[in-house]
């Protein structure tokens, strides 16, 4: 049994040296870019509804709430999504990298709206959540406008 032990150490040794990137999954830009795309598409879906809900076109105050906790828990994860290396094929623009403390207070700002909308949505507060929403469009908007890419722009 001793006679083992040198084998499985020498093992155990070459797994830790091996490059994390082999156990990272395929998170390959392409597909971080698609990861992004996505969620951010859910971000508006969500946006969709909420802005339905407090038009009043839809009575569905009772899916607020999911709607906000579904819209925070993606905010937490936002500068995840833009890892280095991701910029290729995506709307964004290269200054996120650039100006990576200015893009993480704007990722902090719209998960700080977003937790204060799902606030208001727990409180069963529809004026207080039209006032958050707005909130949150606003956050959402000002990052679009420094770190969207737009048609006319160039990335």
């Amino acid at each position: 049994m001793l006679s083992r032990s040198p084998v499985i150490a020498i093992i155990l040794l070459a797994g830790l040296a091996t490059p994390q990137s082999i156990y990272a999954g395929d998170d390959a830009p392409d597909n971080s870019v698609k990861y992004r795309h996505k969620s951010m598409e859910a971000l508006g879906k969500r946006m969709s509804m909420v802005n339905m809900i407090v038009k009043g076109e839809m009575s569905r105050e009772k899916d607020l709430a999911g709607h906000a906790r579904a819209m925070n828990d993606i905010a937490k994860t936002l500068p995840e999504l833009w890892p280095k290396g991701s910029l290729k094929d995506s709307e964004s623009k290269k200054e996120i990298w650039d100006k990576w403390d200015d893009f993480l207070a704007e990722c902090k700002s719209f998960e700080e709206a977003t937790a204060a909308m799902l606030v208001a949505t727990e409180g069963h507060d529809l004026t207080a959540t039209k006032a958050a929403y707005e909130t949150v469009g606003n956050a959402c908007g000002s990052c679009h406008d420094k770190y969207r890419v737009e048609e006319e722009d160039e990335k």
